[in-house]
């Protein structure tokens, strides 16, 4: 059994280059459609000398194919002279069962079952096929008294003819056993040597003719890889594997292989390799990204052939990338099918084609980061790089989404993933997984399913419910379409579905050939003093020159672990509001404290400062400093906690309402004539009145701000249905007033 060369199918990292992008992609599809368009003849036809219907056909799919709906009215003519006009042409007839399934099949059988005959009549008993019926030796192929040579066939012909009888098997048609049998016997005979093919019996082989017998053997059934005996072992089939390297080896020499000959009929049968065989790279090409720049930068003028070809390949390959499958060591693709019938499956269901792409997660701008969701899942344990720690905590914060998986249950990749994550991922913060509750969004983002249904755990990091969930009960094997009862089937299916739904709502799917860097998140470890900050800062001419700072306590005060990050962006939509440079953390008893102008103080559990914290925190206060505290989760424990602090820090000061016309209600929101919304427990508790505002002054300035309810939560975007607190907007508008109360001029 042949083996694919240094892996082949995911070779590494495929060689970058500045190349064209989605946008460039997407206009230059919008222009080929109208170059199509514009060749079309008053009768419906597309002219070719000599091929009229195959050329029609070609133009009908690329049309469809870049988005023209079937019921247009350049399709609907195209399809009806198609369906009275025939070339006797093994490429015409070969091309219209491709055309007519991508319209309305149902209204065309009749016709589709005519080429069939056609095709099935036109094959040699050396199972290829030539131009016509007419060309094809009539006893066998091969000359008499000469058992090894092969006579009379044609590989372009014959891998249009297999095409067709593809497309018509789609359509519903039943293709002759023989017919297969043959076809399969003549790519796996005429084979050359070195693993590719030739156009005919010739010495030379062509990327081109590699890709046609590639693509032709997937399609009469011929599967790469076979399941073995366990799971993530694979059988591969000599021909194609050969072929497979054979073509890695012809596209070493970059794009020189593709325009060698005929580069737009090679490019389309590149992309038939790419889209059958599910390849994102081929070795360390990227196929796709090699044939949108050379066909973006190297336009031909409006010919029928050339663009439609040109808009094939363009149109079927730009797809979003939904799923990113993390390659974490050798242990990461047990399952080969299991993520590409997952994007299938959803993408179907939401009628939006959907993509995939293996990545490692080495830096912030991974092939990773385009994808709505990472999945992860293995047999053997795993061990979190620090690169890999920072992807991650960059991603989430992002808004993506990490599923991980223990494939066939094996507790070896679920207790390593649980042990990596909670120790490794929020340094210093509280991390756990706990079970999905039944108002989680993962249970009913698609389908309504319950937590046993979905199987498995969500990550809490502080009290922000994060977007990792762990799975325990196996969907990778099903999904790759191993044997299942079909009550487990159906249960795989809507569990993938409400996943990768719930993902994408979150972060949207980005093309795959615009790059996409994610933001660096930093740890407690990796933030900078404030002073160093500030001193950054002034040479970098920000606005503020200042660090938010968080206050330590003995308490759970890293609870809202993201809360500065996502306030901070908001804070960045208006130019008259105050931005930080970063956050830091601050020790009471650290000079850190007397170089922000806001420090920030949160958590569940009571603060519990010592009484020299106290005495720092009272000369900060008395000297400018500005007290910003909100209760985690409206947690009774830190408001009868900090109310304590405060009368230790401050004993001849009292924590009193704010005024409803005080400045910190009115500018620049007027935050008294919104209209209130929290969650479903603050609704009971409040609504419609604003939650209690307290605060401490200190001639005619407020020095101190507390709000008794949640302000974290809803910045968060992490609010809970029975946590008493405020939304995002509610939470934004105090927040922002409050800043700018003390940071503006």
């Amino acid at each position: 059994m042949r083996r694919l060369a240094g892996s082949l199918l995911f070779a590494g990292v495929p060689l970058l280059s500045a190349g064209v992008t989605d946008q460039d992609v997407a206009r230059r599809i919008g222009e080929l459609i109208q170059s199509v368009s514009a060749l079309q003849q008053p009768d419906g036809r597309w002219d070719y000398p000599g091929y009229p219907v195959g050329a029609t056909a070609l133009a009908l799919m690329a049309l469809r194919l870049g988005g023209i709906p079937a019921t247009d009215g350049r399709i609907q003519a195209g399809a009806q002279y198609i369906m009275v006009h025939t070339d006797q042409k093994v490429y015409s007839e070969g091309l219209v069962p491709c055309a007519l399934e991508l319209t309305q099949p149902n209204g065309y059988m009749g016709r589709i079952r005519q080429s069939v005959d056609y095709l099935v009549s036109a094959q040699a008993q050396n199972g290829a096929w030539t131009y016509g019926v007419s060309s094809t030796p009539a006893r066998g192929g091969r000359q008499k008294g000469k058992k090894n040579v092969y006579v009379s066939y044609d590989n372009s012909n014959t891998q249009f003819a297999i095409l067709g009888l593809a497309a018509a098997e789609r359509c519903g048609l039943e293709i002759p056993d023989r017919t297969r049998e043959l076809a399969i016997e003549h790519w796996r005979k005429v084979k050359s040597s070195n693993g590719g093919w030739s156009y005919r019996n010739e010495p030379k082989t062509y990327p081109a003719m590699t890709c046609a017998g590639i693509a032709s053997l997937d399609l009469l059934g011929v599967q790469l890889a076979r399941n073995g005996k366990a799971c993530g072992e694979y059988k591969y089939d000599d021909a194609l594997a050969d072929a497979l390297n054979t073509l890695n080896r012809q596209l070493d020499d970059g794009i020189r292989a593709i325009t060698s000959r005929q580069p737009h009929y090679t490019l389309y049968a590149l992309e038939r390799v790419g889209m059958l065989l599910d390849l994102k790279t081929i070795g360390r090409t990227d196929w796709y990204q090699l044939g949108a720049d050379y066909l973006i930068n190297n336009q031909v003028q409006r010919k029928v052939a050339e663009d439609a070809l040109s808009l094939l390949f363009l149109a079927k390959g730009a797809i979003p990338i939904a799923i990113a499958k993390w390659r974490w060591g050798r242990d990461w693709n047990n399952d080969r099918l299991d993520v590409k019938h997952w994007v299938d499956g959803v993408g179907a269901l939401v009628k939006q084609k959907l993509d995939w792409v293996p990545s490692r997660l080495d830096s912030l701008n991974a092939p990773a980061a385009k994808a709505s969701m990472v999945f992860v899942n293995g047999h053997r344990p795993i061990s979190l790089e620090r690169s890999e720690l920072m992807f991650l905590r960059a991603y989430l914060e992002e808004g993506g989404t990490l599923v991980a998986e223990a494939c066939c249950g094996k507790r070896a990749f679920l207790e390593s993933f649980n042990r990596e994550i909670t120790t490794k991922l929020f340094p210093g913060t509280d991390v756990s997984f706990r079970p999905i509750k039944p108002t989680h969004p993962v249970c009913t983002s698609y389908y309504k399913l319950t937590p046993r249904d979905i199987g498995g755990r969500v990550l809490r990091a502080g009290c922000q419910r994060r977007r990792v969930i762990l799975l325990t009960r196996d969907i990778s094997c099903t999904l790759n379409g191993e044997a299942a009862p079909e009550r487990e089937t159906r249960r795989v299916t809507k569990v993938a579905t409400n996943l990768l739904v719930w993902a994408m709502a979150s972060r949207a799917a980005a093309g795959k050939l615009d790059g996409v860097s994610l933001a660096p998140v930093r740890t407690e470890s990796e933030l900078l003093t404030a002073d160093q900050v500030r001193r950054k800062g002034a040479m970098h001419g920000s606005q503020f020159r200042q660090a938010f700072g968080r206050i330590k306590h003995k308490g759970d005060w890293l609870a809202d672990i993201s809360f500065f990050q996502r306030l901070n962006k908001l804070l960045k939509v208006r130019d008259d509001l105050p931005v930080f440079d970063t956050e830091v953390h601050v020790g009471l008893d650290s000079a850190d404290l007397f170089h922000v102008a806001i420090a920030f103080m949160t958590g569940h559990d009571a603060p519990n400062l010592g009484e020299a914290q106290h005495i720092d925190l009272r000369t900060y206060l008395q000297n400018g400093g500005f007290l910003l505290a909100s209760s985690c989760c409206s947690s009774p424990k830190f408001d009868a906690g900090f109310r304590r602090m405060m009368a230790h820090v401050l004993p001849n000061d009292k924590l009193e309402p704010i005024p409803e016309t005080d400045l910190l209600w009115t500018h620049p929101f007027a935050c008294r004539e919104m209209t209130v919304f929290g969650s479903e427990a603050y609704g009971k508790a409040y609504r419609p009145q604003w939650g209690p505002l307290l605060g401490v002054r200190r001639g005619g300035r407020w020095i101190v701000l507390y709000s008794p309810v949640d302000l974290c939560c809803g910045i968060e975007g992490d609010l809970d249905p029975d946590v008493v607190g405020y939304r995002k907007e509610e939470s934004f508008a105090l927040l922002a007033n409050a800043l700018y109360y003390v940071l503006a001029p």
